[in-house]
């Protein structure tokens, strides 16, 4: 086993270099023990190995002593509104979410909460110091559909769609390829399905929609098909990216002042959360609406536990997460995102083009990756940190280090899922994103 699987809000890795059916078995014993005689209720994705490290966690629960309730393989947020209505005493969804297909995971909630942080270090305790269970796993495991279809009952009420809307929904051969069409299947409009065979190999675009060329085959069928939206999703089905009529990609910033604005019209003053990569533009625009706003570490679990402490009525990620609570529950939905999506587009009677047009523009870069090491990225961080406190700089150090000046602002941030730092720029003008940019490349050794 590889320590660095355990991030700061999931264990991820790669199968079965870093994290293998052992692995499984006992976090299923440490959680069997915890909840001792209650129900562990455990998902998973359509990964290659999803089935295999299912068993594994589902002896490693009975043989502890808890009751172990499946409901097989769905996209993540299912696993999040089972939890929330059955309230097990712990929830385990098997996934690597948006990661490589070589790549494999656990989210974790217990007691209704997510389970991050120091609990996490101490799993990588118990893992670490637990014996060996060789051939100690179950060979099958079961299905059971419980409450699915109240899930998908639950994300189509009351949303209204117009009926000559149509829409593009790319699965990515993900695990949202077994929800779309079923909720399509209720909808009055228009729709066309794409990538929508389940396969843990993913053959035909990757589980990350940000990856260049990912989008590709959508926004050709957008254009095609004279969509009027695409709605595209992540390996596990709790990110959503769209694609507008014209084929272009709406920026999550943009998405998420839509939503915010909406939220607002219907709650005057409520506090909006957004993560530390989001554009300035959204904060600001929060404001000018007179609504609060509060800027959050990257990563759900961070947004939920903030959501719960504040009770903010929205949050986003600019990696695509959406956090519902006016009206849902405050966990990321992707396809419950797509819904209100539709469900915004119908009231306004406005493409998502033209209500992106009045929205406030700046200059930034996307998502900058430098790849490093596990073991050096916090390290690095750290040492810009210093520096910049050398220089007399205030910054923001929430999570990495947030710097604003007169021309606009920059991040460097350590990934929470990858070997690699994150950064990013942003300016209302080009010129002051140059100076911006060239700043950053400083501290990056660029």
């Amino acid at each position: 086993m590889n320590p660095n699987i355990f991030r700061l809000y999931d264990v991820r890795g790669k199968y079965p270099s870093e994290l293998d059916e052992d692995v499984a078995y006992k976090i299923g014993t440490y959680f069997g023990s915890l909840c001792k005689g209650q129900e562990v209720l455990v998902g998973c994705d359509a990964r290659i190995s999803s089935k295999s490290l299912f068993s594994s966690l589902a002896k490693g629960i009975i043989d502890a002593g808890s009751k172990f309730l499946s409901i097989g393989c769905v996209p993540t947020p299912a696993l999040y509104y089972i939890d929330h209505i059955e309230k097990p005493a712990a929830s385990i969804m098997i996934t690597a979410s948006h990661s490589p297909k070589d790549c494999n995971g656990f989210k974790i909630i217990l007691g209704g909460k997510p389970f991050f942080g120091k609990q996490l270090n101490e799993l990588q305790e118990y893992i670490e110091n637990a014996p060996e269970y060789p051939d100690a796993y179950l060979s099958s495991y079961g299905y059971k559909s419980f409450r699915i279809y109240e899930y998908i009952d639950r994300i189509v009420a009351n949303i209204s769609i117009n009926p000559k809307l149509k829409i593009a929904w790319d699965s990515g051969n993900g695990a949202s390829a077994i929800i779309v069409p079923e909720v399509i299947a209720k909808l009055p409009n228009k729709n066309i399905h794409i990538n929508a065979e389940l396969d843990g190999n993913f053959p035909n675009r990757s589980p990350d929609q940000m990856e260049p060329g990912a989008m590709d085959t959508l926004i050709k069928i957008v254009r095609e098909e004279k969509c009027d939206l695409g709605i595209s999703f992540d390996g596990d089905g709790d990110r959503t990216i769209f694609i507008s009529s014209s084929g272009n990609i709406i920026s999550n910033d943009h998405v998420l002042c839509l939503f915010a604005e909406d939220i607002l019209r219907h709650n005057p003053g409520a506090l909006m959360i957004a993560d530390v990569k989001t554009s300035q533009t959204f904060f600001d625009y929060v404001s000018q609406l007179g609504g609060k706003t509060e800027m959050s570490k990257t990563g759900h679990a961070f947004i939920k536990d903030l959501i719960n402490k504040t009770g903010a009525l929205f949050a986003g990620e600019l990696s695509a997460h959406m956090f519902f609570a006016d009206k849902y529950y405050g966990f990321d939905d992707g396809i419950y995102a797509g819904l209100r999506m539709i469900d915004l587009l119908t009231r306004k009677d406005a493409s998502i083009d033209e209500l992106c047009s009045i929205l406030p523009k700046s200059f930034a870069t996307q998502e900058i990756k430098m790849a490093v090491r596990e073991e050096d990225k916090f390290q690095i961080v750290d040492e810009i940190k210093s520096k910049m406190t050398k220089m007399g700089r205030k910054f923001i150090d929430t999570d990495g280090v947030r710097y604003k000046n007169e021309d606009g602002w920059w991040l460097i941030r350590a990934s929470n899922t990858e070997d690699s730092l994150i950064a990013r720029a942003e300016s209302m003008t080009e010129e002051g994103l140059k100076r911006v940019r060239s700043d950053l490349e400083g501290f990056l050794g660029l």
